[in-house]
């Protein structure tokens, strides 16, 4: 439903294994709709989904290592390498990283002397024959194709038909569904499923062990997406640029416009202040970007159809911010206390330091957390500062009373500890809260 609107009703649908099925339809159909649904990208708002004998979306996880899924958009990084790529969609589909397997991928579709360069150098049908091997990498078992031949010229059509014959051979049998009514030179390269009382459950292979044993956090997908995310912030240096900018601007501007008409005695006292405010508007720059990539990119999709726990791009998306804030602290912190609190020593520093990757931590979660639910939002640049800056505030109080309880005129110890122990209970208690509804937020 979108909306009163009725986008897929009175679909009754069996796949058994071998069968290719070919979904056609004017426009505005729901021919798309109905894809995403069986990609697990949808959640039907009635009605039952079944794949591999697991119930989705209650068990949609367990089912997403089996499948392929291929639309007009390839569904890689543009900032990253072909080779780059491969290696992420191999971690988080469980697929060994070994150098012959993503050669062996890239050469299946042409692009082994490519492999070293950004993907935003591709042309749109080398995208696409990426996409091609990304979506055979972990040789899924029902392959979905959602217009997957736009952009490919007609050698591009051929090889992904090539492809396609070359995995039902390698493993039958083999699923495939498709949208797409025509290609370049000749139909549908499916047939249309004949009602034949098939019930889909003979010759079905029994299902594997998700990837990390219980269907929790794996470590390896967990490090590939952190991966990436710090992958391309070296190559783009779009988000950790900006906020060091912006704090360091701000921090001039207080000490030449603020600093200087206040008595030197003052200043200490105005420290720990100066100091959050500019880390607190920094952090926005930070959560904003979260999630953009992605967005931008178009390659959500990927990411969300791979057998990956949703937590786990929380903690990765959670650690990638406390990166960012960390570096821009180094920076702010030192300065602060140069241009405001001379007197302090380099212990005095170090314990502000460790007040504030603390407080990090919270104000990473629930930035993370912010981030995902406002992910395909329209208003997301809007409501993203409204809703972030408002719960971020009692933890920047505490970080701040922290720097104020070392940095002051009369330092108390007991203080200190008291406002980091309220930043170590702000972060874990929103973490809980992270932890008991991420995936439905993600997901819905």
């Amino acid at each position: 439903m979108f909306g009163s609107r009725k986008a897929v009703a009175g679909v009754d649908l069996v796949l058994p294994p071998g069968r290719r099925v070919g979904i056609v339809g004017p426009n505005g159909a729901g021919k798309s709709t109905l894809v995403r649904m069986l990609a697990t990208l949808t959640i039907p708002d009635h009605g039952t989904l079944e794949l591999f004998g697991h119930s989705c979306p209650r068990d949609a996880n367990r089912a997403r290592g089996r499948l392929g899924y291929l639309a007009h958009d390839p569904l890689v990084y543009l900032d990253l390498t072909a080779w780059q790529n491969l290696e992420l969609f191999a971690d988080l589909y469980g697929v060994t990283r070994d150098r012959d397997v993503i050669a062996a991928a890239l050469d299946r579709v042409g692009l082994l002397a490519r492999g070293l360069d950004p993907v935003r150098s591709f042309s749109r049908g080398m995208a696409q024959r990426l996409g091609i091997a990304r979506l055979t990498l972990h040789s899924p078992r029902l392959l979905i194709l959602d217009e997957a031949y736009a952009g490919l010229d007609a050698a591009g059509t051929a090889l992904l038909d090539g492809v396609l014959d070359a995995l039902r051979r390698a493993r039958n049998p083999r699923d495939r569904t498709c949208h797409r009514p025509h290609r370049p030179g000749g139909g549908c390269p499916c047939r249309p499923r004949r009602r034949d009382g098939g019930d889909g459950r003979s010759g079905q292979r029994p299902v594997p062990r998700p990837l990390s044993g219980d269907g929790g956090m794996n470590r390896r997908q967990l490090g590939a997406l952190l991966r990436k995310d710090l992958r391309i912030e070296l190559r783009t240096r779009e988000t950790i640029a900006a906020m060091l900018l912006f704090a360091v601007v701000a921090m001039l501007i207080f000490q030449f416009a603020v600093a200087q008409r206040i008595p030197p005695a003052q200043l200490p006292s105005l420290t720990a202040g100066f100091a959050w405010a500019t880390i607190s508007l920094t952090a926005v720059l930070g959560v904003g970007r979260t999630w953009v990539p992605e967005r931008e990119q178009r390659v959500i999709d990927g990411l969300l159809v791979a057998p990956v726990p949703r937590l786990t791009f929380l903690v990765a998306r959670t650690i990638a911010l406390v990166v960012y804030l960390g570096v821009v602290e180094l920076i702010v912190l030192p300065l602060a206390v140069v241009f405001f609190a001379s007197d302090a020593g380099i212990g005095d520093l170090v314990l502000v330091l460790l007040a504030a990757l603390v407080a990090n931590v919270g104000i990473a979660v629930v930035g993370a957390f912010l981030a995902s639910m406002s992910v395909f939002s329209r208003a997301r640049e809007l409501l993203l500062p409204v809703m972030f800056l408002p719960m971020i505030v009692p933890n920047v109080i505490a970080a701040a009373g922290a720097a104020y309880a070392v940095l002051g005129p009369d330092p108390d110890m007991a203080e200190y500890r008291g406002y980091c122990l309220f930043s170590g209970v702000y972060a874990i208690t929103f973490s809980l809260v992270a932890y008991a509804i991420y995936d439905y937020i993600l997901d819905d």
